[in-house]
């Protein structure tokens, strides 16, 4: 398949619906719930499945994130002793049922929809739910008999339904790096007629969006495994990742308080950052250090930086620099010292 037809698969048939991407600010974000520390990227290299190729279907984000899933669990059986050969009689789960499931239309589909379905429906083995030969090369004529689940058995057994836990990471080096020590990443990129070079380099414009699997990042190169086209590419660094997800073993009890939301508040003109947390407007720092420490990894994901004419209060505090990342502790006490 040529870079040109597999363009047109993800214009014409769908792939990630980048437009339709939204993240919710109840969403588990990895840079708040855990703490930055800087650690070395495993590398999930040696711990792939079997290649899938999605051939001309819409489902990239069910095949990817399936991807994310199946290389965990091959890591982890091998450290516990099983034989490759035993690992992949077990670890192959049904790209079509997952993609189902989380309403992929002609247009893709979000990281959003596929990681909560998985997440609430589990995964089904491949075998129950499989593809025809003529569904992956002609979907749109077969697009009924595709989302037609009948022929999955109702007592089917579900794997991991619940606990297939999910966090967004700020896609910058430091933050992929470090998430990395916990599993492959799912990430979002934008891509042109080069995707199939032997070195991809960022392109000036993006002729569609897609969804890979990030495996290792080493000083030269961000190494992915994609189901469409060559399965093995190499990113350059600076290539952007425009969507993130990181997939930890479990979340704390209390996720929902670290991940608790705020906003980013600069006035118009000024260079100064604010966060409003619980009504209450801190001022944290100029926008140039803000901008560097979130580059460096010392803070995570807090958002975009919202712009007004006028802040809505005056700063009752301060964040200090050193107490950055400290600050869903500060969120906390806030909150505790108002009730």
């Amino acid at each position: 398949m040529t870079i040109k037809e597999e363009l047109e698969i993800l214009k014409g048939s769908g792939g990630w619906d980048y437009k339709s991407e939204v993240v919710k600010p109840e969403d588990a974000q990895y840079g708040n719930i855990f703490k930055f520390r800087g650690r070395k990227p495993f590398d999930w290299r040696s711990y792939l499945p079997p290649f899938e190729d999605q051939k001309r279907t819409a489902f990239c984000l069910s095949y990817s994130y399936l991807n994310c899933q199946e290389i965990r669990i091959i890591h982890k059986m091998l450290e516990q002793g099983y034989k490759i050969e035993d690992i992949l009689k077990i670890v192959d789960f049904s790209d079509r049922w997952l993609g189902v499931k989380s309403n992929t239309s002609f247009t893709g589909n979000t990281f959003g929809r596929v990681s909560e379905a998985a997440r609430k429906e589990g995964l089904i083995k491949e075998k129950y739910c499989s593809w025809k030969p003529e569904w992956l090369e002609n979907p749109r004529q077969y697009w009924n008999a595709i989302n037609d689940l009948s022929d999955v058995p109702t007592d089917v057994k579900r794997y991991y339904r619940g606990n297939l836990y999910h966090a967004w990471v700020y896609p910058r080096l430091p933050q992929l790096k470090d998430a990395l020590a916990n599993s492959p990443l799912w990430i979002g990129v934008g891509l042109s007629y080069n995707w199939e070079d032997e070195v991809v380099y960022p392109p000036k414009s993006y002729q569609a969006y897609h969804a890979i699997t990030l495996l290792y990042i080493d000083d030269k190169y961000k190494y992915v495994y994609d189901s469409l086209g060559r399965s093995l590419k190499k990113l350059t660094l600076n290539y952007p990742i425009l969507s993130t997800k990181v997939f930890p073993h479990s979340l704390p009890e209390d996720w929902k308080q670290l991940n608790m939301p705020f906003k980013l508040l600069k006035e118009k003109d000024k260079n100064q950052i604010y966060a409003e947390i619980s009504g209450a407007l801190f001022w944290i720092c100029p926008v140039s250090m803000f901008n560097r420490l979130r580059d460096n990894g010392v803070i995570g994901d807090w958002g975009e930086i919202e712009e007004l004419d006028k802040l809505p209060s005056e700063p009752v505090g301060v964040i200090a620099e050193t107490s950055l990342q400290g600050i869903t502790g500060l969120i906390k006490a806030t909150i505790k010292g108002r009730k």
